[in-house]
């Protein structure tokens, strides 16, 4: 192996790193919510987050003081998709497998790309619009007959994911028009855990839902999704910026992948030909995506 092919190598590790840690995250968080209620273990792993935050600009030395508007904008949109992303991704853990879920949510960049043509007035490409069908013929896979998720619950947990991936869709779109968009992410990061921890503890609060659990998993799994948060932030931040944004968001679509082994390892959750063939075609829809148009070096 040449220098120049070791060079190339370790971004591309760091990317299938970043994918790995973010893949088992979901399983952090079922495992702590069959202990906890939900707000009270978002309530902490927001006030983990926070903390982690905190650490991060303090050693980098960077102020967490923005402008006015761009504090707005960050309140509206940043905390707002981030707050319903958060609840309706972890809601839908307790009706579907983590790895259907996390595949579902998934879809969120052929959303952005439709709502992107409808509100900006960007160009579809034939390629994008069969991303679209194929994705949208994917969750119709899952959600029909076949999927093995028939009955009220299931379907709640499909719709779950689906508005977790509109929501965390309004967040990539504000992340690049509104005010907030060249913000540092660590510092897009303190505002996002620090708002989210405060309404979580409060609804928890007014819920009565807020009580010490006598277990350890539920702050052991809050130290170890933060962590793993923070890891893959660092790891596909270095990797995207050596190999290209799309070389990148091609390496991720093994997020989906890893919490569709991580749910059948650890929580043994089955899944029919129909909901393994409508993963595929969303995955295949994103990689279609991912890779349109030259690779470029981008920051995250």
């Amino acid at each position: 192996m040449t220098t120049s092919n070791r060079f190339t190598a370790h971004p591309v590790g760091c990317l299938i790193g970043a994918s790995f840690l973010y893949g088992i995250i979901p399983s952090f968080v079922k495992l702590a919510t069959q202990v906890s209620g939900i707000p009270a273990y978002l309530f902490l792993s927001n006030a983990v987050a926070f903390l982690l935050g905190n650490l991060v600009l303090a050693v980098r030395r960077v102020s967490p003081k923005v402008e006015g508007v761009v504090l707005k904008d960050v309140l509206l949109f940043g905390c707002l998709s981030t707050l319903g992303t958060s609840s309706l991704l972890t809601l839908s853990y307790q009706y579907i497998s983590i790895g259907v879920a996390t595949t579902i949510h998934f879809a969120y960049p052929v959303l952005v790309m439709a709502a992107m043509a409808a509100l900006f007035r960007e160009k579809l490409s034939m390629a994008k619009i069969a991303a679209i069908l194929c994705a949208l013929a994917g969750v119709v896979l899952i959600a029909g007959p076949g999927g093995g998720f028939a009955g009220k619950g299931p379907l709640l947990g499909i719709l779950f994911a689906l508005a977790s991936s509109v929501t965390y869709g309004v967040f990539v779109i504000a992340n690049d028009k509104s005010a907030f968009a060249k913000l540092d992410p660590f510092v897009l990061f303190f505002y996002l855990s620090g708002v989210s921890a405060a309404v979580f503890g409060a609804f928890a609060l007014f819920t009565n839902s807020l009580s010490l659990v006598p277990s350890p998993v539920p702050y052991l799994m809050a130290l170890c999704q933060q962590g793993c948060n923070m890891g893959a932030v660092v790891l596909f931040a270095f990797g995207v910026r050596v190999t290209g944004a799309s070389t990148g968001a091609a390496i991720n679509m093994l997020e989906p992948a890893v919490s569709l082994l991580s749910g059948i390892l650890i929580f043994h959750d089955l899944l029919t030909p129909s909901a393994l063939a409508g993963c595929g075609l969303i995955l295949l829809s994103l990689l279609s995506v991912s890779r349109k148009g030259k690779d470029a070096p981008s920051d995250r």
